[in-house]
């Protein structure tokens, strides 16, 4: 298997998508990394191929810095000749509470805990003031 490809599908070890695919008797598009990491440790660029019914595997390394997870919904649009893809809008609903317009999710969602709020800030807070 060539390098990249069993990050790609969650490590050949495990059995993962590639398991699965193999069982089923399909071959996974295969991912190379063409620019691994940069200095941050972020990944800029990644290639992969599409299969002949349309799917390609997101790079493990991409997957966790977008925060995808298996079964979500993604949002796919072509724009100005570019695929973009990014992670679906959640259905909210907007309910007054008091004097607060307060959007409710329209399908159930855990409850953010103390952690995740906290890292939201932070992100939030490099974004705006990064540290260069």
């Amino acid at each position: 298997m060539p390098h990249g490809v069993a990050d790609a599908v969650g490590g050949a070890a495990e059995g993962g998508a590639a398991g699965e695919a193999a069982a089923l008797g399909l071959s996974l598009p295969q991912t190379i990394p063409s620019q691994p990491t940069d200095e941050s440790g972020i990944v800029r660029t990644m290639q992969t191929t599409i299969d002949a019914a349309g799917r390609l595997v997101i790079p493990k390394k991409i997957r966790e810095q977008a925060g995808l997870a298996p079964g979500m919904t993604l949002d796919v649009r072509l724009r100005h000749g570019v695929i973009e893809i990014e992670p679906g809008h959640l259905p909210v609903k907007l309910v007054r509470e008091g004097r607060w317009l307060v959007a409710v999710p329209l399908i159930d969602v855990p409850p953010m805990t103390n952690e995740m709020v906290e890292q939201t800030l932070k992100d939030i807070e490099g974004e705006r003031f990064p540290l260069e």
